[in-house]
């Protein structure tokens, strides 16, 4: 398990790094110490940790206020807070805390803290595994294929069903009115004949996905229709590695890689 390690007091900090060193049995991978909370937060912003021990009374900054901050942007990551107080232990739960450890911090204790979290890191790792089965792979530098929680190619009733896929996708984010996509699919149609065409396209697409383990994958609020569903693709993958603040032969090598064309190059889309 990756750890940061937040205090203001730099004795404090060499003590529970000590101790953690000593606790072979668990994986444990100090990536930072910090005396600076804002320090601290800036660095998770860049690296991925499992856990963060916190002090709740620092100078700069309250631990709780920390913690809060540290669940909106990473809700993933476990606090474990460290303090000489035991009064903040109601605060603390309130923000979701993995444990609280009050100073000097015992060997016993802290076992049993890392524990905890090993076993909701366990969990986490099932759910994640039980998330990406069901995720699709979409390929889009060049030609368009989708693949379904088999590895599978996708096939598509029609070619209008593709279409209505790829153009809710590359508009996920919101909701688009039926005139809007009705405009955009079937501009030489009148409206009533494209309406009847949109609703069967719809049926068709929903049925697809539900037909490869999908849950309700488009959503219909007041005449505007979304795609719920989760993608990964070739594209999300160009543009976290063009992201990257550094570059070497590793990763140079991996956007040429993944770069075949451009986005939809092969597809007559507008």
């Amino acid at each position: 398990m990756n750890i940061i390690i937040v205090d203001d007091e730099k004795m404090a900090i060499d003590v529970l790094s000590i101790i953690l060193k000593r606790l072979t049995q668990f994986k444990v991978s100090i990536k930072g110490a910090f005396t600076n909370a804002v320090d601290a937060l800036h660095f998770l912003e860049k690296e991925s940790v499992d856990v963060i021990f916190l002090d709740i009374e620092m100078i700069d900054i309250q631990g709780i206020q920390v913690a809060k901050q540290l669940v909106k942007r990473h809700p993933f990551i476990q606090v474990i807070f460290v303090t000489a107080h035991s009064q903040f232990a109601v605060d603390a739960f309130d923000v979701e805390a993995t444990d609280y450890l009050l100073k000097p911090v015992h060997e016993n204790r802290l076992i049993k803290a890392l524990t905890k979290v090993q076993k909701r890191l366990k969990l986490q790792m099932e759910e994640n595994k039980e998330h990406e089965k069901n995720l699709l792979y979409a390929h889009t530098l060049g030609s368009f294929y989708l693949h379904n929680n088999q590895h599978e190619v996708m096939k598509w009733r029609t070619r209008k069903v593709r279409e209505l896929f790829l153009y809710l996708w590359f508009h996920q984010k919101q909701p688009i009115a039926n005139a809007v996509i009705i405009e955009e699919l079937w501009p030489d149609l009148d409206f009533e004949k494209a309406s009847s065409n949109l609703h069967t396209t719809i049926y068709q697409l929903r049925k697809l996905l539900k037909d490869n383990g999908l849950k309700e994958p488009i959503q219909l609020v007041n005449n505007h229709y979304q795609l719920n569903v989760e993608i990964k693709s070739d594209l999300d993958e160009l543009n976290a590695l063009l992201e990257q603040e550094n570059h070497d032969d590793v990763s140079i090598q991996k956007l040429l890689n993944c770069y075949e064309n451009d986005f939809l190059a092969e597809e007559e889309y507008s």
